[in-house]
């Protein structure tokens, strides 16, 4: 690798830094190198190129950070997994930073250092790099699974780089949702030394074995040892939202904001935290200073530009919302998808509010509001809508209509109860409507299963499904597909249930329900209908 048909990009923004280090590359025979001085140049350079080797300082004088454009590059997928990544710091502190980071730099180095120390280090990255090739090749064709086989042939051969396989083999399983392998990997290392990155991949494991206080025990007890480990943030605030802790997940992303200020992703989750508890000023300062420093990055979500649109409108400031609406509008025509178009439909609805047109804001949310039953509304989308009818239209017959329909659908589990009486904390009225409703659904999934357990096959089947058709919700087309199921084995000739039963599974599909679930009903159907197909052939022909 170190020769002159190794490709570099140096990134600092000290043009005597860019010199010096251009002029070491260059004493190891590396020739063919670019600079750049911001990460936003140097975001230009890797979207039309790919280099073998980034040396990129860990501090800009804008705020900005080395290891937040890491973290990007690895998510946006624009760096290659055969690319030696260097973090350039003066700073000592960072050693505790990467040795928790969940996407660390290939090796960093302390300044000042010399052309032998560097040459040293790119020697033992690229040994590292040839040596996890392997797998890194199948993980860019997009076959994990051989990636998987990849790094246990690895694993059961190497020495030097066994924890490196460890943790790569680990996330690998979790991505296609072999947990438990991932567990045992993670136990199995923790059982000899404290790793923190390990720890929080069991906490991970627990999560999605449905242990969730174990998750959120361990998780805590991370972030109380290493108060650096943003990552473990990150998890610990997710693990709040899904719970409708909205309170807590803003707690615990701003002590991660407090160890990376300028992290675009962290910002936006901040600011959108904030919105959805409607602090709008706090909101606005977290999504303000996302937008500035990821105005050029793919990262930038259309969701966290509306919530910056709408704040800025709630405090008045409505120079600074209109730029958001028009920049959210343009990312809008570049991706014309359902998502932000409305996202575009809600801003504009707040428009209408803040320069007090109402009845342009409620005609606006129309366009939502008429077509709930639709699969390309999400849930998210929907506690957005309850937002803002919250915040502007509460008192609306038309508004009310439909809020009730949207908690129909989606008061599905309690969680999801939480965040829309969160969403429409400012509005007694949709608050009594979420409450109302969700305990109607609770009602009616409940009158099922007592006629399931009552042996009323026929009746559960019949009560759920005309009701999970009418209302869209997944718990009730769940209940209904179980009991129309059901009932068609008990009446083998029942062949209207078993329609039934299928109609929900394709509503259930249709809303991205969970797969494994949805694949066990669809097994479950096939093999009826072939049941009841086999029956037909073989009974004789009526006179």
């Amino acid at each position: 690798m170190v020769d002159d048909k190794t490709s570099a990009l140096i990134i600092d923004d000290a043009l005597t830094v860019r010199q010096s280090l251009r002029a070491i590359l260059g004493q190891l025979g590396i020739t063919r190198t670019e600079t750049a001085s911001t990460i936003g140049e140097a975001r230009r350079r890797l979207g039309s190129v790919q280099f073998d080797v980034i040396l990129c300082d860990f501090h800009f004088g804008d705020g900005t950070s080395g290891q937040e454009f890491l973290e990007e590059l690895r998510r946006e997928g624009k760096l290659s997994l055969s690319t030696v990544f260097f973090m350039i710091t003066a700073e000592s502190t960072y050693e505790r930073v990467v040795a928790v980071a969940e996407v660390a730099p290939d090796d960093y180095l302390l300044k000042p250092f010399t052309s032998a120390q560097l040459h040293d280090r790119l020697v033992r990255a690229e040994a590292k790099k040839k040596f996890l090739a392997p797998v890194y090749s199948k993980i860019e064709i997009g076959d994990i699974n051989q990636a998987i086989d990849a790094a246990k042939t690895l694993l059961s051969t190497c020495k030097q780089y066994r924890t490196d396989v460890v943790r790569l083999l680990a996330h690998l399983l979790i991505e296609v949702g072999r947990v438990n392998e991932a567990g045992e990997l993670y136990s199995a290392l923790l059982a000899t030394r404290t790793v923190p990155w390990a720890k929080l991949g069991l906490a991970r494991v627990y999560g999605a074995n449905g242990q969730g206080e174990q998750a959120e025990a361990l998780m805590k007890s991370i972030v109380e040892d290493n108060h650096m480990y943003v990552d473990a943030y990150d998890q610990l605030a997710t693990h709040y939202i899904t719970q409708g802790r909205e309170d807590e997940a803003m707690l615990v992303m701003e002590k991660a904001l407090a160890v990376t200020p300028h992290n675009l992703a962290r910002l936006q989750q901040a600011g959108q935290i904030a919105y959805r508890l409607g602090e709008h000023e706090k909101a606005r300062q977290f999504l303000e200073k996302a937008v500035a420093h990821g105005g050029n990055s793919n990262l930038l979500d259309p969701r966290a530009v509306m919530y910056l649109s709408i704040s800025c409108y709630a405090e008045g400031k409505q120079r600074e919302a209109e730029k958001m609406l028009h920049l959210l509008t343009g990312m809008a025509e570049r991706d014309p998808n359902y998502d932000r178009r409305m996202l575009v439909t809600l801003a504009t609805a707040a428009r209408s509010w803040a320069i007090g047109k109402p009845d342009q804001a409620v005609y606006a949310l129309k366009e939502i509001g008429n077509n709930v039953l639709t699969p390309e509304l999400t849930f998210e989308l929907a506690v957005d809508f309850l937002s803002v009818c919250a915040r502007m239209a509460s008192g609306e017959t038309a508004v009310l209509d439909w809020a009730n329909f949207v908690v129909k659908r989606f008061a599905v589990t309690r969680a999801a109860t939480e965040k829309m009486e969160i969403a429409v904390k400012q509005s007694k009225e949709l608050t009594g409507v979420v409450q109302f409703i969700s305990q109607e659904i609770n009602q009616l999934a409940n009158q099922g299963a007592m006629l399931v357990v009552q042996h009323k096959l026929d009746e559960a089947a019949d009560h759920l499904h005309a009701n999970a058709i009418a209302t869209w919700n997944a718990r009730l087309l769940l209940a209904a597909a179980n009991a129309c199921l059901r009932s068609a084995k008990t009446n083998t000739d029942d062949i209207v249930r078993l329609n039934h039963a299928e109609k929900c599974v394709e509503m259930l599909v249709a809303q991205h329900f969970e797969q494994e679930t949805v694949d066990q009903l669809i097994t479950d159907i096939r093999a009826l209908r072939d049941q009841i197909q086999r029956k037909a052939q073989a009974a004789p022909p009526t006179a």
